[in-house]
């Protein structure tokens, strides 16, 4: 009989968690296997009564048999545990799924490094430039990338990732034929085009609060790293980067301004020792050793202006420089020496390149010698403490002057 039927059997039983089954299944091998055992077995197995069984012995087939046909039905693919095609990182987890519900096809994961990025549904600029960039150039040089398709830096690494032309990976809290958050159903199609959706639910699962932290473990799961972009101190990025250290999975964090609400989290991350991650590159020359035929490094210095100005859809470079915004009048006020004494050299060095006319980001980049990240980093600091002001297309100018 189809090895599916007991997998969705034993996925439903109620009553038991992933990790209980979990440890049938390594005991027994097949999910049919757990279905013909003694339930006198079953509870030795497990070190639990008979009564804590009850999920276990029922063997009614036919709900299994129904989801099954609404799987067919959808172009839905099922991953039993046992199956050779199940991830086998994600087989190693304390509590993994009994099985995956997948729309589209999983790529080749074992041979090549997966990251998580995962961040904020509230994503900054700098946020949402850092989630695209990243997963573009991790996806570019061989690493899968995989989001939970969230609002904000999720669905924009996802963003990022499709954009490279590599597949990707979504793992969803609700059903893979659900349409959730409805405003992301477009990148939703284009990764169960250019890779896969997955979920441990069966299909028309609405999706519920208790799913999230639960969806979360398989993100890690699946990765041999969890990048947080952007993320406050109590959010489910930082759960993820939690599921990922208790799995014994590295974590990475991208740091952003200390005065940033949204980026709270990934500071304390890094004090707490998880690996700074300036760009992509920074994470996966850790990996380089590990996977010498899938990875290829490209210095961060050698991106193309189409890399740069890609916004994670569209890759075309603009055929011209945005136009700047009129520029405004001229007189500024200056900081007084207290106000200076606080600036760090950096925010000095953009304060002295920076003028009252609008000036394109890339240019006072460039002749600060300041990384993208970083400038973006300062400017946002400069914006909060009220130095500065982001004029849209690109362009920043200075509120105040130094002299």
């Amino acid at each position: 009989m189809d090895e599916r039927l007991y997998s969705v059997w034993l996925a439903s039983a109620a009553g038991m968690g992933c990790a209980r089954k979990a440890k049938l299944l390594r005991a027994y091998g097949t999910a049919e296997a757990v279905y013909r055992a003694p339930e006198t077995a079953l509870a030795a197995a497990l070190e639990i009564p008979l009564s804590h069984l009850k999920g276990l012995l029922r063997h009614d087939l036919k709900p299994a048999e129904a989801i099954i046909k609404q799987c067919e039905a959808g172009g839905i693919t099922l991953i039993p545990f046992e199956s050779d095609a199940y991830p086998a990182r994600l087989k190693t987890i304390y509590d993994p799924p009994t099985l995956l519900y997948v729309r589209g096809a999983l790529p080749p994961l074992d041979d090549r490094p997966v990251v998580a990025v995962v961040g904020t549904r509230k994503a900054s600029s700098y946020g949402v430039w850092c989630a695209k960039t990243f997963a573009r150039d991790l996806t570019r040089c061989g690493a899968v990338v995989v989001s939970g398709l969230a609002l904000g830096v999720d669905v924009c690494a996802s963003r990022g990732a499709l954009s490279a032309g590599g597949p990707t990976l979504a793992v969803l809290g609700c059903g893979v034929d659900v349409a959730y958050p409805r405003a992301n159903q477009d990148a939703a199609a284009a990764i169960a085009a250019h890779g896969a959706l997955i979920s441990e639910y069966p299909p028309g699962t609405r999706p519920e609060r208790s799913h999230f932290p639960e969806r979360n473990r398989i993100l890690s799961g699946l990765s041999d790293a969890t990048l947080v972009v952007e993320a406050p101190e109590k959010s489910g990025a930082m759960i993820t980067a939690c599921s990922a250290l208790e799995q014994g999975r590295d974590v990475y964090a991208v740091p952003g301004p200390v005065t940033a609400e949204s980026s709270r989290g990934c500071n304390r991350l890094i004090r707490a020792g998880a690996g700074i991650a300036n760009s992509a590159f920074d994470l996966l020359e850790d990996y380089a050793a590990r996977y010498p035929d899938t990875i290829t490094l490209t210095p961060e210095e050698a991106r193309s202006e189409e890399d740069m100005h890609a916004d994670g859809e569209n890759a075309a470079v603009p055929s011209a420089a945005p136009t700047p915004p009129p520029a405004p009048p001229t007189e500024i006020p200056v900081l007084n020496a207290q106000e200076q004494a606080l600036l760090s050299p950096q925010q000095r060095l953009l304060l002295e390149h920076m003028t009252p006319e609008p000036l394109l980001g890339d240019d006072l980049a460039d002749e600060t010698g300041l990384a993208m990240p970083l400038f973006l980093s300062l400017m946002t600091v400069l914006q909060i403490q009220g130095y500065a002001r982001d004029c849209g297309g690109g362009y920043f100018r200075a509120l105040v002057r130094l002299s």
